[in-house]
């Protein structure tokens, strides 16, 4: 079986920081050996990437797909002093940037060796616009930072044999959680589909993320020529309004490490010197305010006991899975908080359960039942049924003890913790 992406890059560490301000390698790039494929759709946003368009090297050739007249207008007036020639390319509006890809350009990509592809990205939701921008940043800094970079990325493909495709890292943010958490979202079945179709040899894991987001990279040719090979039509992509998660545009994004992986090619994440520079600061800053927070409102300190955390919580689950019934034993903090957590995780106690003097004849909690535990036992308690201890620690062994002189086994007892009290 093939190893999966993930826990490759993660072991070999395929993070490649390159320098911004000077080319650290001569090797020569001929020309009509590479091309940048810049898809433009917000006619607004053009400005804002002139600059780094004016990066690009001689000895890169550019295309450029466009849906209407105006943005080729616009594109052509903000780029009146660009001292390289270029091609513009017409395309329908399906499918955006993946179809300019895959149907409006792939005639003119087969001719080139290496390929860069980037297109421009607007967020109208202002809660995340500014976070958006974070990650445009990382986009076009990490594919057009300046010509030494973008000369040293191009050579460093050239140069690792085995490496196939370079993509900008996933973003780090306040208000996107892509570098936090597996971001499959509604995608994990539509990629498999995809390179299923593609007959792409791989392996997914749903609990392991994609390493690739946004659709931005640089390649060899041949670690993505499945892809570029297929006869992709528009009428293959949604028609839009295109809806936000789930389509095949969603997916091919996420594919193309392992589009690379069964052409025999590793993929690494790209980005200058620069840009490393900031979001190893930034990461420390957004790291340290968490463990600020978890240290205020949980008695977490440690990566450690996070991972400990979840661990319990596993536990937890396959012990409720066991029994027909579960009966929390306590009804102070701990109770309420083990009852709060089998409810968000759809468990219906059967009732809480307490020793003689805490019991209030009728009493109720959260509309469940507490019952005396010595009635209890006698009269309701089988085999199938589960017991968790959600008392204060000190009383946690005596308790256990007198659970087991009654009779129960103790392995139909699980013993609650509640690190985040």
């Amino acid at each position: 079986m093939l190893e999966n992406i993930f826990d490759i890059k993660k072991k070999e560490a395929l993070n490649f920081v390159l320098p911004k301000r000077y080319r650290f390698d001569e090797t020569k790039i001929h020309l009509c050996e590479s091309v940048l494929l810049i898809h433009v759709y917000y006619v607004d946003k053009i400005s804002v990437y002139v600059k780094y368009i004016k990066n690009i090297p001689p000895n890169v050739d550019i295309i450029f797909t466009v849906s209407d007249n105006k943005t080729e207008q616009v594109l052509r007036e903000q780029l009146i002093d660009l001292e390289h020639e270029y091609k513009v390319i017409y395309k329908e509006n399906r499918g955006r940037d993946i179809s300019a890809l895959l149907v409006a350009a792939k005639n003119e990509l087969m001719k080139y060796q290496y390929i860069g592809f980037i297109h421009d990205k607007k967020e109208r939701n202002e809660l995340i616009k500014e976070d958006t921008n974070i990650w445009n940043y990382c986009l076009w800094e990490n594919m057009l930072g300046s010509m030494s970079y973008i000369n040293n990325v191009i050579t460093t493909l050239k140069r690792e044999k085995s490496l196939g495709l370079l993509v900008p890292p996933i973003p780090i943010t306040r208000h996107l959680d892509y570098g936090y958490r597996s971001k499959w979202t509604l995608n994990f079945e539509n990629v498999k589909e995809l390179v299923q179709y593609l007959s792409i040899r791989c392996e997914l894991d749903r609990e392991k993320p994609p390493i690739a987001l946004g659709t931005v990279f640089w390649a060899k040719k041949e670690a993505i020529i499945k892809l570029l090979q297929y006869k992709w039509q528009y009428l293959d992509f949604d028609p839009e309004p295109l809806k936000n998660d789930g389509t095949l545009s969603h997916a091919v994004e996420r594919a193309l490490p392992f589009i690379a992986q069964d052409a025999g090619y590793y993929t690494g994440w790209v980005m200058t010197d620069e840009y490393a520079s900031q979001r190893m600061e930034n990461q420390y800053h957004i790291i340290k305010d968490v463990y600020h927070l978890l240290g205020k409102f949980s008695q977490i300190q440690f990566v450690f006991q996070v991972e400990e955390w979840i661990r319990y919580e596993n536990q937890l689950s396959d012990f409720c899975k066991q029994y027909n019934k579960i009966y929390i034993y306590g009804t102070g903090n701990n109770g309420v908080e083990c009852f709060k957590y089998l409810e968000k995780n759809k468990v219906v106690p059967g009732g809480f359960l307490v020793t003689s003097k805490d019991y209030i004849k009728g009493k109720t909690l959260f509309g469940v039942n507490i019952q005396i535990y010595d009635d209890f036992v006698l009269e309701d308690f089988a085999q199938k049924e589960g017991i968790i201890l959600a008392v204060q620690e000190k009383y946690q062994q005596d308790i256990f003890e007198h659970i087991k002189c009654t009779g129960i086994n103790g392995q139909n007892i699980f013993v609650w913790r509640n690190i985040w009290m």
